[in-house]
């Protein structure tokens, strides 16, 4: 046996015949198959799962407003609030007169609650200032 540099004819080739035939062949076989069982099964399911589907609810109407706005106050415009005439506020006025106490000097957020004590009825809250008073 040698080799020889002819081209090989792909057309006539037994093989690709052969091939062929048998893949013809186990494709037929596959579509042959009764598939009763599973008809009958499909249209068991078919016919138990019959469902109502309930009518869509009547769409209501859309009525537009005519929104008037002229008579309105610009929302975009500061509000200025008219001066009233009596400038004095009733109720209790502060005292700005009196005696400053010890944690008025510090900021309010660097003040600490450590916690609270009662003593002859009285609650008393424990505060830390910055310079641990």
């Amino acid at each position: 046996m040698y080799v020889t540099n002819r081209q090989f004819d792909h057309k006539n080739n037994p093989l690709r015949w052969v091939l062929l035939f048998v893949a013809a062949l186990i494709l037929g076989a596959c579509s042959s198959q009764q598939h009763s069982d599973l008809d009958a099964y499909v249209a068991d399911v078919k016919q138990k799962t019959k469902g109502r589907i309930e009518p869509l609810p009547e769409v209501k109407t859309y009525e537009s407003e005519v929104y008037d706005a002229t008579e309105l106050r610009d929302p975009f415009t500061p509000y200025e609030e008219e001066p009233s005439e009596e400038l004095s506020v009733p109720g209790p006025v502060p005292d700005t007169n009196r005696k400053r106490e010890a944690l008025e000097s510090f900021p309010l957020d660097s003040l600490a609650f450590v916690g609270n004590l009662e003593k002859g009825g009285t609650l008393w809250g424990l505060v830390q200032a910055p310079d641990d008073s």
